[in-house]
């Protein structure tokens, strides 16, 4: 999730610093048809958000549940230490 914000947002400021300068420094487009592409602009970041977001669930559903990192409670040391504690 994190990898496919960053790229999604990347893109945006890439593709949205270009286009919308060029039609703010040439004035010859509209403040809607600016505003207009703005939203285009975003709707395919975020098109491209989900893209890279489906790809890493798909990637990720098959793989075994040893491959996950524990949570803190469900690790061995700290099990063996909260019984210790006790």
């Amino acid at each position: 999730m994190y990898v496919s914000a960053l790229v999604s947002i990347v893109a945006f400021l890439i593709l949205g610093s270009t286009v919308l300068l060029d039609q703010w420094i040439i004035g010859q487009a509209s403040t809607g048809f600016m505003v207009g592409t703005a939203i285009l602009i975003v709707g395919l970041c975020t098109g491209l958000f989900a893209i890279i977001t489906a790809i890493g669930l798909v990637v990720s559903v098959p793989l075994p549940d040893e491959l996950q990192i524990p949570d803190e409670a469900q690790r061995p040391d700290r099990a063996e230490k909260e019984l210790a504690a006790h």
